[in-house]
Protein backbone atom coordinates (compact mmCIF):
# COMPACT_ATOMS: atom_id res chain seq x y z
CA UNK A 1 0.00 0.00 0.00
CA UNK A 2 1.48 3.41 -1.09
CA UNK A 3 2.13 5.83 1.77
CA UNK A 4 -0.31 9.14 2.03
CA UNK A 5 1.57 12.30 -0.07
CA UNK A 6 1.37 14.10 3.14
CA UNK A 7 3.67 11.28 5.00
CA UNK A 8 5.96 11.29 2.10
CA UNK A 9 6.31 14.70 1.84
CA UNK A 10 7.14 14.98 5.41
CA UNK A 11 9.58 12.43 4.79
CA UNK A 12 11.25 14.40 1.68
CA UNK A 13 11.34 17.78 4.13
CA UNK A 14 12.44 16.07 7.07
CA UNK A 15 15.70 14.80 4.58
CA UNK A 16 15.87 18.24 3.34
CA UNK A 17 16.10 19.49 7.10
CA UNK A 18 18.61 16.76 7.73
CA UNK A 19 21.34 18.06 4.88
CA UNK A 20 20.05 15.20 2.82
CA UNK A 21 19.76 17.27 -0.37
CA UNK A 22 20.50 14.39 -3.03
CA UNK A 23 18.04 11.99 -1.22
CA UNK A 24 14.83 14.24 -0.91
CA UNK A 25 15.77 15.60 -4.58
CA UNK A 26 15.15 11.69 -5.41
CA UNK A 27 12.17 10.85 -3.44
CA UNK A 28 10.26 14.55 -4.57
CA UNK A 29 10.77 13.77 -8.23
CA UNK A 30 9.05 10.68 -7.67
CA UNK A 31 6.21 12.90 -6.18
CA UNK A 32 5.82 15.22 -8.64
CA UNK A 33 4.94 12.57 -11.01
CA UNK A 34 3.01 10.86 -8.90
CA UNK A 35 1.26 13.55 -8.16
CA UNK A 36 2.29 16.59 -10.64
CA UNK A 37 -0.61 18.77 -9.04
CA UNK A 38 1.08 19.08 -5.84
CA UNK A 39 2.58 22.24 -5.15
CA UNK A 40 4.54 21.58 -2.18
CA UNK A 41 6.64 18.55 -3.61
CA UNK A 42 7.71 21.19 -7.24
CA UNK A 43 9.08 23.13 -3.23
CA UNK A 44 10.78 20.31 -2.00
CA UNK A 45 12.15 19.82 -5.41
CA UNK A 46 12.74 23.26 -6.35
CA UNK A 47 14.85 23.66 -2.52
CA UNK A 48 16.63 20.56 -3.23
CA UNK A 49 17.81 21.34 -6.84
CA UNK A 50 18.69 24.84 -5.07
CA UNK A 51 21.11 23.58 -2.14
CA UNK A 52 22.26 21.10 -4.85
CA UNK A 53 23.84 24.32 -7.28
CA UNK A 54 21.33 22.74 -9.85
CA UNK A 55 19.75 26.86 -10.41
CA UNK A 56 18.13 25.99 -13.77
CA UNK A 57 16.53 23.40 -11.89
CA UNK A 58 15.74 25.03 -9.02
CA UNK A 59 13.95 28.18 -10.89
CA UNK A 60 11.84 26.03 -13.28
CA UNK A 61 10.54 24.05 -10.35
CA UNK A 62 10.02 26.70 -7.63
CA UNK A 63 8.15 28.48 -10.36
CA UNK A 64 5.65 25.73 -11.18
CA UNK A 65 5.24 25.81 -7.29
CA UNK A 66 3.88 28.87 -7.07
CA UNK A 67 1.68 28.45 -10.08
CA UNK A 68 0.17 25.30 -8.58
CA UNK A 69 -0.47 27.04 -5.53
CA UNK A 70 0.43 30.96 -5.30
CA UNK A 71 -0.39 31.06 -1.25
CA UNK A 72 3.05 28.98 -0.69
CA UNK A 73 5.23 31.32 0.59
CA UNK A 74 8.17 29.27 1.18
CA UNK A 75 7.87 28.81 -2.38
CA UNK A 76 8.34 32.41 -2.87
CA UNK A 77 11.48 32.48 -0.82
CA UNK A 78 13.13 30.22 -2.51
CA UNK A 79 12.22 31.11 -5.67
CA UNK A 80 13.66 34.74 -4.77
CA UNK A 81 16.32 32.69 -3.49
CA UNK A 82 17.49 31.47 -6.39
CA UNK A 83 16.65 34.74 -8.34
CA UNK A 84 19.12 36.42 -6.19
CA UNK A 85 21.65 33.51 -6.94
CA UNK A 86 21.35 34.01 -10.76
CA UNK A 87 21.76 38.34 -10.42
CA UNK A 88 18.02 38.88 -11.22
CA UNK A 89 17.68 41.83 -8.09
CA UNK A 90 14.66 43.10 -9.10
CA UNK A 91 12.74 39.66 -9.45
CA UNK A 92 14.37 38.57 -6.49
CA UNK A 93 13.18 41.84 -4.64
CA UNK A 94 9.38 41.09 -6.15
CA UNK A 95 9.42 37.45 -5.21
CA UNK A 96 10.31 37.84 -1.25
CA UNK A 97 7.99 40.84 -1.19
CA UNK A 98 4.91 38.76 -1.99
CA UNK A 99 6.56 36.00 0.52
CA UNK A 100 6.35 38.35 3.45
CA UNK A 101 2.65 39.32 2.04
CA UNK A 102 1.26 36.15 2.33
CA UNK A 103 3.29 35.69 5.49
CA UNK A 104 4.51 38.70 7.77
CA UNK A 105 6.44 37.11 9.86
CA UNK A 106 8.50 34.59 7.45
CA UNK A 107 11.99 36.09 8.98
CA UNK A 108 13.77 34.64 6.16
CA UNK A 109 12.54 36.65 3.53
CA UNK A 110 12.85 39.81 5.77
CA UNK A 111 16.93 38.91 5.90
CA UNK A 112 16.90 37.77 2.35
CA UNK A 113 15.40 40.90 1.26
CA UNK A 114 17.16 43.53 3.04
CA UNK A 115 20.43 41.59 1.75
CA UNK A 116 19.60 41.87 -2.11
CA UNK A 117 19.01 45.90 -1.02
CA UNK A 118 22.06 45.99 0.40
CA UNK A 119 24.14 44.24 -2.24
CA UNK A 120 22.59 47.38 -4.49
CA UNK A 121 23.51 49.79 -2.38
CA UNK A 122 20.27 50.43 -1.28
CA UNK A 123 21.34 50.74 2.53
CA UNK A 124 18.22 52.63 3.65
CA UNK A 125 16.01 50.73 2.33
CA UNK A 126 17.67 47.58 3.50
CA UNK A 127 17.72 49.45 7.38
CA UNK A 128 13.74 49.42 6.62
CA UNK A 129 13.06 46.52 5.93
CA UNK A 130 14.85 44.99 9.23
CA UNK A 131 13.20 47.65 11.31
CA UNK A 132 9.72 46.19 10.20
CA UNK A 133 11.44 43.03 11.14
CA UNK A 134 12.23 44.34 14.40
CA UNK A 135 8.10 44.68 14.79
CA UNK A 136 7.89 40.91 14.83
CA UNK A 137 11.12 39.92 16.83
CA UNK A 138 11.96 43.27 18.94
CA UNK A 139 14.47 40.72 21.18
CA UNK A 140 16.82 40.34 17.98
CA UNK A 141 20.35 40.80 19.03
CA UNK A 142 22.20 40.01 16.01
CA UNK A 143 19.23 41.98 13.94
CA UNK A 144 20.37 45.06 15.85
CA UNK A 145 24.01 44.26 14.79
CA UNK A 146 22.97 44.22 10.98
CA UNK A 147 20.98 47.39 11.26
CA UNK A 148 23.85 48.95 12.78
CA UNK A 149 26.11 47.92 10.27
CA UNK A 150 24.20 49.74 7.60
CA UNK A 151 24.34 52.56 9.61
CA UNK A 152 28.12 52.59 9.56
CA UNK A 153 28.43 51.75 5.87
CA UNK A 154 26.55 55.31 5.81
CA UNK A 155 28.83 56.83 8.38
CA UNK A 156 26.16 57.07 10.78
CA UNK A 157 28.54 55.54 13.18
CA UNK A 158 26.61 57.24 16.84
CA UNK A 159 23.53 55.49 15.13
CA UNK A 160 25.55 51.97 14.42
CA UNK A 161 27.16 51.80 18.45
CA UNK A 162 23.73 52.88 20.33
CA UNK A 163 22.37 49.95 18.26
CA UNK A 164 25.20 47.91 19.30
CA UNK A 165 24.81 48.50 22.48
CA UNK A 166 20.82 47.59 22.54
CA UNK A 167 21.91 44.41 21.06
CA UNK A 168 24.71 43.96 23.82
CA UNK A 169 22.04 44.88 26.56
CA UNK A 170 19.76 41.92 24.69
CA UNK A 171 22.29 39.49 24.38
CA UNK A 172 23.50 39.99 28.00
CA UNK A 173 19.84 39.92 29.11
CA UNK A 174 19.30 36.47 27.13
CA UNK A 175 21.94 34.60 29.10
CA UNK A 176 23.52 34.20 25.00
CA UNK A 177 27.42 34.60 26.43
CA UNK A 178 29.12 33.62 23.01
CA UNK A 179 26.74 36.34 20.96
CA UNK A 180 27.15 38.89 23.90
CA UNK A 181 31.17 38.23 23.68
CA UNK A 182 31.27 39.34 20.09
CA UNK A 183 28.39 41.90 20.38
CA UNK A 184 30.78 43.69 22.83
CA UNK A 185 33.85 43.39 20.37
CA UNK A 186 31.80 45.15 17.64
CA UNK A 187 30.72 47.80 19.87
CA UNK A 188 34.08 49.04 20.89
CA UNK A 189 34.65 48.89 17.31
CA UNK A 190 31.50 51.05 17.11
CA UNK A 191 32.49 53.16 19.19
CA UNK A 192 36.60 53.41 18.00
CA UNK A 193 35.62 54.64 14.77
CA UNK A 194 33.03 57.25 15.89
CA UNK A 195 35.47 58.72 18.03
CA UNK A 196 38.32 58.92 15.27
CA UNK A 197 35.65 60.38 12.76
CA UNK A 198 34.53 63.21 14.92
CA UNK A 199 37.73 64.47 15.83
CA UNK A 200 39.65 63.33 12.83
CA UNK A 201 41.34 66.74 11.09
CA UNK A 202 41.06 67.52 7.26
CA UNK A 203 43.04 65.78 4.87
CA UNK A 204 45.95 66.20 4.45
CA UNK A 205 47.41 68.28 1.14
CA UNK A 206 48.74 65.92 -1.63
CA UNK A 207 51.80 64.85 -1.08
CA UNK A 208 53.80 64.50 -4.43
CA UNK A 209 57.79 64.00 -3.40
CA UNK A 210 60.06 62.84 -0.01
CA UNK A 211 58.20 62.76 3.13
CA UNK A 212 61.28 62.68 5.46
CA UNK A 213 64.87 62.39 5.48
CA UNK A 214 63.79 58.50 6.39
CA UNK A 215 61.66 57.85 3.43
CA UNK A 216 64.80 59.82 1.38
CA UNK A 217 67.46 57.18 2.45
CA UNK A 218 65.01 54.05 1.82
CA UNK A 219 64.07 55.20 -1.40
CA UNK A 220 67.38 55.60 -2.33
CA UNK A 221 68.40 51.83 -0.88
CA UNK A 222 65.64 50.60 -3.06
CA UNK A 223 66.72 52.19 -6.21
CA UNK A 224 70.16 51.13 -5.75
CA UNK A 225 69.40 47.68 -5.25
CA UNK A 226 66.52 47.06 -7.90
CA UNK A 227 67.17 48.01 -11.27
CA UNK A 228 64.52 49.88 -12.71
CA UNK A 229 61.42 48.27 -14.87
CA UNK A 230 57.90 48.75 -16.23
CA UNK A 231 57.02 44.89 -16.02
CA UNK A 232 55.03 43.64 -13.16
CA UNK A 233 56.53 43.58 -9.57
CA UNK A 234 55.54 41.39 -6.55
CA UNK A 235 56.45 42.76 -3.80
CA UNK A 236 56.73 41.21 -0.03
CA UNK A 237 57.68 43.15 3.00
CA UNK A 238 59.58 40.75 5.53
CA UNK A 239 61.63 41.09 8.84
CA UNK A 240 62.67 38.03 10.69
CA UNK A 241 61.23 39.84 13.91
CA UNK A 242 62.36 39.17 17.31
CA UNK A 243 59.46 41.16 18.54
CA UNK A 244 56.40 39.61 20.08
CA UNK A 245 52.92 39.77 18.52
CA UNK A 246 50.98 42.68 20.17
CA UNK A 247 47.27 41.49 19.47
CA UNK A 248 45.55 38.35 20.93
CA UNK A 249 46.88 35.32 22.68
CA UNK A 250 46.79 32.89 20.32
CA UNK A 251 48.96 34.72 17.47
CA UNK A 252 51.50 35.03 20.07
CA UNK A 253 51.41 31.17 20.73
CA UNK A 254 51.07 30.99 16.27
CA UNK A 255 54.75 32.81 16.30
CA UNK A 256 56.18 29.70 17.95
CA UNK A 257 54.62 27.43 15.15
CA UNK A 258 54.18 28.99 12.19
CA UNK A 259 56.95 28.35 9.49
CA UNK A 260 56.96 32.57 7.71
CA UNK A 261 60.05 31.98 6.01
CA UNK A 262 58.93 28.37 4.54
CA UNK A 263 55.30 29.98 3.83
CA UNK A 264 56.91 33.30 1.92
CA UNK A 265 59.05 30.97 0.07
CA UNK A 266 55.45 29.25 -0.93
CA UNK A 267 54.01 32.26 -1.48
CA UNK A 268 57.26 33.91 -3.55
CA UNK A 269 56.95 30.21 -6.10
CA UNK A 270 53.09 30.90 -6.49
CA UNK A 271 53.94 34.34 -7.51
CA UNK A 272 56.25 32.84 -10.16
CA UNK A 273 53.98 29.95 -11.59
CA UNK A 274 51.05 32.07 -11.73
CA UNK A 275 52.75 35.47 -12.72
CA UNK A 276 55.53 34.28 -15.00
CA UNK A 277 56.54 37.62 -16.34
CA UNK A 278 56.49 39.07 -12.96
CA UNK A 279 59.33 39.61 -10.96
CA UNK A 280 59.49 39.05 -7.23
CA UNK A 281 61.03 41.93 -4.56
CA UNK A 282 61.48 41.92 -1.19
CA UNK A 283 61.74 44.75 1.29
CA UNK A 284 63.40 44.08 4.68
CA UNK A 285 65.83 44.91 7.24
CA UNK A 286 69.65 45.05 7.10
CA UNK A 287 70.03 41.88 9.31
CA UNK A 288 67.72 39.16 7.71
CA UNK A 289 69.29 36.97 5.52
CA UNK A 290 68.29 35.56 1.89
CA UNK A 291 71.06 33.40 0.56
CA UNK A 292 69.48 30.96 -1.26
CA UNK A 293 66.31 32.03 -0.85
CA UNK A 294 64.20 30.46 -4.16
CA UNK A 295 61.77 32.48 -6.02
CA UNK A 296 62.83 36.18 -5.39
CA UNK A 297 64.94 38.38 -7.90
CA UNK A 298 66.08 41.12 -5.60
CA UNK A 299 66.05 41.92 -2.33
CA UNK A 300 66.26 45.89 -0.87
CA UNK A 301 67.40 46.44 2.16
CA UNK A 302 66.04 49.18 4.78
CA UNK A 303 66.66 50.71 8.12
CA UNK A 304 63.49 49.92 10.04
CA UNK A 305 61.58 49.41 13.36
CA UNK A 306 61.30 46.12 14.71
CA UNK A 307 59.19 47.25 17.12
CA UNK A 308 56.91 48.92 14.69
CA UNK A 309 56.75 46.38 11.70
CA UNK A 310 53.33 47.70 10.07
CA UNK A 311 53.99 51.18 10.43
CA UNK A 312 57.47 50.28 8.78
CA UNK A 313 56.26 48.11 6.14
CA UNK A 314 54.03 50.73 4.65
CA UNK A 315 56.57 53.72 5.01
CA UNK A 316 58.88 50.74 2.77
CA UNK A 317 55.61 50.63 0.44
CA UNK A 318 55.74 54.36 -0.17
CA UNK A 319 59.69 54.40 -0.49
CA UNK A 320 59.58 52.10 -2.99
CA UNK A 321 56.45 53.53 -5.27
CA UNK A 322 58.76 56.60 -5.77
CA UNK A 323 62.19 55.04 -6.02
CA UNK A 324 61.54 54.65 -9.43
CA UNK A 325 62.47 51.08 -9.81
CA UNK A 326 59.12 50.68 -10.32
CA UNK A 327 57.37 51.77 -13.07
CA UNK A 328 55.17 49.16 -13.75
CA UNK A 329 51.78 47.58 -12.78
CA UNK A 330 52.55 46.22 -8.73
CA UNK A 331 50.82 43.93 -6.19
CA UNK A 332 51.76 44.65 -2.60
CA UNK A 333 51.10 41.39 -1.06
CA UNK A 334 51.41 39.66 2.87
CA UNK A 335 53.94 37.55 3.03
CA UNK A 336 51.30 34.32 3.72
CA UNK A 337 49.16 35.67 -0.11
CA UNK A 338 49.49 33.23 -3.07
CA UNK A 339 48.63 34.44 -6.30
CA UNK A 340 46.17 32.14 -8.19
CA UNK A 341 45.82 34.02 -11.62
CA UNK A 342 47.64 36.36 -13.78
CA UNK A 343 47.11 39.27 -12.87
CA UNK A 344 47.86 41.38 -15.98
CA UNK A 345 44.74 41.44 -17.28
CA UNK A 346 43.71 42.79 -13.91
CA UNK A 347 45.60 46.26 -14.76
CA UNK A 348 43.70 47.72 -17.66
CA UNK A 349 45.24 51.23 -17.12
CA UNK A 350 42.14 52.54 -15.47
CA UNK A 351 43.16 52.77 -11.76
CA UNK A 352 45.91 54.33 -9.78
CA UNK A 353 46.06 52.43 -6.70
CA UNK A 354 43.19 48.72 -6.33
CA UNK A 355 42.20 48.06 -2.85
CA UNK A 356 40.81 44.46 -1.44
CA UNK A 357 37.53 45.12 0.28
CA UNK A 358 35.22 43.56 2.80
CA UNK A 359 31.59 44.36 3.54
CA UNK A 360 30.06 42.29 6.96
CA UNK A 361 28.58 43.24 9.99
CA UNK A 362 32.16 42.40 12.09
CA UNK A 363 34.40 44.48 9.83
CA UNK A 364 33.07 47.67 9.34
CA UNK A 365 35.74 49.68 11.20
CA UNK A 366 38.38 47.75 9.45
CA UNK A 367 36.75 47.61 5.49
CA UNK A 368 39.85 47.17 3.45
CA UNK A 369 41.97 44.44 3.99
CA UNK A 370 46.27 45.60 3.56
CA UNK A 371 46.74 42.07 2.41
CA UNK A 372 46.52 42.06 -1.63
CA UNK A 373 46.97 46.08 -2.81
CA UNK A 374 47.51 47.06 -6.48
CA UNK A 375 49.08 49.98 -7.39
CA UNK A 376 49.53 51.29 -11.30
CA UNK A 377 52.45 52.91 -10.92
CA UNK A 378 52.60 53.47 -15.25
CA UNK A 379 49.59 55.84 -14.88
CA UNK A 380 50.43 58.70 -12.43
CA UNK A 381 51.95 58.79 -8.66
CA UNK A 382 48.63 58.25 -7.18
CA UNK A 383 49.27 55.78 -5.67
CA UNK A 384 52.58 57.03 -3.98
CA UNK A 385 49.94 60.17 -3.21
CA UNK A 386 47.35 57.63 -1.64
CA UNK A 387 50.12 56.20 0.35
CA UNK A 388 51.27 59.53 1.81
CA UNK A 389 47.89 60.41 2.91
CA UNK A 390 47.57 57.05 4.64
CA UNK A 391 50.85 57.51 6.18
CA UNK A 392 49.59 60.48 7.58
CA UNK A 393 46.06 59.43 9.03
CA UNK A 394 48.78 56.44 10.42
CA UNK A 395 50.83 58.59 12.30
CA UNK A 396 47.66 60.91 13.72
CA UNK A 397 45.56 57.67 14.87
CA UNK A 398 48.77 56.61 16.82
CA UNK A 399 48.75 59.81 18.46
CA UNK A 400 45.10 60.17 18.71
CA UNK A 401 44.37 57.26 21.04
CA UNK A 402 41.32 55.67 20.74
CA UNK A 403 42.39 52.99 18.64
CA UNK A 404 45.25 52.50 21.09
CA UNK A 405 42.25 52.65 23.91
CA UNK A 406 40.59 49.79 21.87
CA UNK A 407 43.60 47.29 21.66
CA UNK A 408 45.59 48.45 24.03
CA UNK A 409 48.94 48.68 22.12
CA UNK A 410 50.77 51.11 19.74
CA UNK A 411 48.31 50.84 16.41
CA UNK A 412 52.16 51.01 14.42
CA UNK A 413 53.01 47.77 15.68
CA UNK A 414 49.77 46.34 14.24
CA UNK A 415 46.49 47.15 12.85
CA UNK A 416 47.43 50.97 11.97
CA UNK A 417 47.66 49.65 8.23
CA UNK A 418 44.14 49.08 7.85
CA UNK A 419 42.48 51.51 9.82
CA UNK A 420 44.86 53.92 7.96
CA UNK A 421 43.31 52.70 4.53
CA UNK A 422 39.64 53.05 6.03
CA UNK A 423 40.51 56.52 6.92
CA UNK A 424 41.60 56.82 3.30
CA UNK A 425 38.36 55.70 2.04
CA UNK A 426 36.29 57.42 4.79
CA UNK A 427 35.17 53.64 5.66
CA UNK A 428 33.28 53.56 2.76
CA UNK A 429 33.51 50.84 0.33
CA UNK A 430 31.18 48.65 -2.10
CA UNK A 431 28.22 48.04 -2.02
CA UNK A 432 27.42 51.34 0.10
CA UNK A 433 30.07 53.05 -2.20
CA UNK A 434 31.09 52.53 -6.15
CA UNK A 435 33.83 50.32 -7.33
CA UNK A 436 35.37 52.85 -8.86
CA UNK A 437 36.00 56.87 -7.27
CA UNK A 438 38.15 59.24 -7.07
CA UNK A 439 40.21 60.21 -3.74
CA UNK A 440 42.22 63.42 -3.86
CA UNK A 441 43.01 63.24 -7.69
CA UNK A 442 44.37 59.40 -7.08
CA UNK A 443 41.73 56.89 -9.06
CA UNK A 444 41.27 53.90 -6.83
CA UNK A 445 39.14 50.75 -7.54
CA UNK A 446 37.82 48.23 -5.14
CA UNK A 447 38.15 44.62 -5.56
CA UNK A 448 36.01 41.89 -2.79
CA UNK A 449 38.04 40.00 -0.61
CA UNK A 450 36.08 36.84 -1.28
CA UNK A 451 37.90 36.86 -4.88
CA UNK A 452 40.88 38.73 -4.55
CA UNK A 453 42.20 37.90 -1.14
CA UNK A 454 40.49 35.20 -0.11
CA UNK A 455 40.59 34.06 3.86
CA UNK A 456 41.25 30.34 3.58
CA UNK A 457 39.54 28.44 5.97
CA UNK A 458 40.61 24.57 7.03
CA UNK A 459 37.69 22.66 5.68
CA UNK A 460 38.62 24.49 1.70
CA UNK A 461 39.96 22.52 -0.85
CA UNK A 462 40.97 23.04 -4.69
CA UNK A 463 37.37 22.90 -5.55
CA UNK A 464 36.21 25.60 -3.20
CA UNK A 465 38.96 28.09 -3.79
CA UNK A 466 38.93 27.59 -7.78
CA UNK A 467 38.75 30.40 -9.77
CA UNK A 468 39.85 32.83 -6.62
CA UNK A 469 42.64 35.35 -7.42
CA UNK A 470 44.71 35.15 -4.81
CA UNK A 471 44.41 33.56 -1.26
CA UNK A 472 45.19 34.57 1.99
CA UNK A 473 46.39 32.16 4.87
CA UNK A 474 46.84 32.14 8.34
CA UNK A 475 48.37 30.19 11.15
CA UNK A 476 50.32 27.37 11.87
CA UNK A 477 49.13 25.61 8.81
CA UNK A 478 49.71 28.48 6.40
CA UNK A 479 52.73 26.75 4.49
CA UNK A 480 51.24 23.30 3.90
CA UNK A 481 47.73 25.07 2.97
CA UNK A 482 49.68 26.89 0.61
CA UNK A 483 51.57 24.35 -1.08
CA UNK A 484 48.54 21.80 -1.25
CA UNK A 485 45.88 24.75 -2.48
CA UNK A 486 48.22 26.01 -4.68
CA UNK A 487 49.83 22.90 -6.07
CA UNK A 488 53.39 24.21 -5.07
Amino acid sequence: MKAPLTEELSKAAGLLNQGRATEARALARKLVQQHPGAGPAFTILGVAALRLGDLDDALARLRRATQLDPADADARLHLGLVLQRRGDGDAAIAAFSAALTIDAKLKDAYAALAQVHAGRGEIDKAIDVLMRARTHWPNAPQMLVQIGFHHAQRGRWAEAAALTADAVAQARGAGQGSLLAQCEEILADMKMVADIAAARPAPPAAVTGIRDSWEQTASRAISDSIPRSDTMTVVFFHVDSTSDHPFLAQYAADRRSVDYRGTLQAACMAAKRTNPAARVIVLTDTRTTWDGFPGIDHVARLDVSDDWLMHSRMRAYRAAMISGALAGPTLLLDTDVALCRDFAAVFDGRFDLGLTYRSVAGMAHMPVNEGVILADLRRTDGAARAFARCLAFYDWLAEHGAAARRYGFDIRRWRGGQLSLASLVDWTVPPAGPRDCVIDGVHCRFFPCDDYNYAVQAADTAATVGGKWALHFKGAAAKDQMQSLTQG
